[in-house]
């Protein structure tokens, strides 16, 4: 039940919106969009042919979601044009095509209820894509408050994060405490573990801590290496840490378990594991690195998840 939005929003976009354009606005008949659905998926399906059969349903899906509200309806309307010159004369559509693009548009063949229709649609898709970045949005910045342990209702002054999957993102993120903020937060650096009330979660399941002990804030400088990844700061964050003299930095190399399935795992087995970045050897392979870097001068915390 829980994937229903999610499949409503791919339904819409890839399937009903383009054809609902095609028929109430284009005014294609279901003859010709159907045509025009077959030349269209048909040929997002063997332009990936070459895919395996998982990434092949999924490259289509994605192209159809980004690609079909404009091509479906201009298919449409260029294969009802060429119906439409193969029954008339040259003349008669010579005239037809003389007149302004708006006076061509068949409006009087348009009912009230038609248009209503189409307002609806994209209302409701526009409405579903507006929540639906909120409800991710939250949903990474909630994660990145519980790697670093945030307490309760802190907000971030900064925050980027990029298209992956809301479980599983990439973040670069700062949080500017005011002073009680602060000194609340300086106060737990030295629990042990870093979570008490259990690891977070990280591609839909908990994070599997290796050695609790270990993972803890230590005194600067920077971590340079996390396994066999160097580590590096955005430019969210970069100016500012060049001067980082006095404070606290906290790395935690995520490594994903061998034999673990690549994407959201809702299994509740844990896809990766947990461990601070100095225990690892340099030819250990890291799959995510969580930084965070707290500037005591400027009461200020960075952290990037990437």
């Amino acid at each position: 039940m829980e994937q229903l939005p999610g499949i409503f929003f791919i339904a819409c976009l890839a399937f009903i919106i383009p054809v609902a354009i095609a028929h109430f606005v284009v005014r294609a008949d279901w003859r010709t969009i159907l045509k025009t659905c077959l030349i269209w998926y048909g040929s997002l399906f063997l332009a990936f042919g070459a895919f395996s059969g998982g990434d092949r349903v999924g490259w289509t899906l994605l192209a159809a979601m980004f690609f079909s509200v404009p091509a479906v309806p201009i298919i449409a309307a260029v294969l009802r044009g060429w119906n439409w010159l193969g029954r008339s004369k040259v003349g008669v559509a010579s005239t037809g095509l003389s007149r302004p693009l708006l006076q061509r548009f068949p409006w009087s063949l348009v009912t009230p209820e038609q248009l209503a229709a189409v307002a609806l649609l994209a209302v409701a898709y526009f409405g579903y894509s507006r929540w639906s970045e909120q409800r991710d949005l939250h949903a990474r910045a909630e994660l990145a408050g519980r790697f670093l342990d945030l307490p309760a209702g802190t907000k971030f002054s900064a925050f980027q994060t990029s298209n992956s999957p809301a479980t599983a993102p990439r973040i670069a993120a700062i949080v500017r405490f005011t002073k009680p903020q602060f000194e609340a937060f300086v106060a737990q650096l030295e629990q042990v573990p870093l979570w008490p009330q259990g690891p977070p979660q990280y591609d839909g399941a908990p994070v599997e801590v290796v050695s609790p002990q270990n993972i803890r804030w230590r005194e600067v400088p920077l971590p340079v290496q996390a396994g066999n990844r160097f580590v590096s700061w955005n430019n969210l964050s970069a100016a500012e840490l060049r001067s980082l003299r006095r404070g606290r930095v906290l790395c935690i190399a995520l490594q994903r378990k061998p034999g673990s399935n690549r994407g959201t795992n809702s299994s509740g087995v844990p896809s990766y594991a947990a461990n601070d970045c100095s225990e690892l050897a340099k030819t250990e392979r890291v799959s995510v690195i969580v930084l965070g870097a707290l500037d005591f001068e400027t009461q200020t915390l960075h952290m990037i998840i990437k």
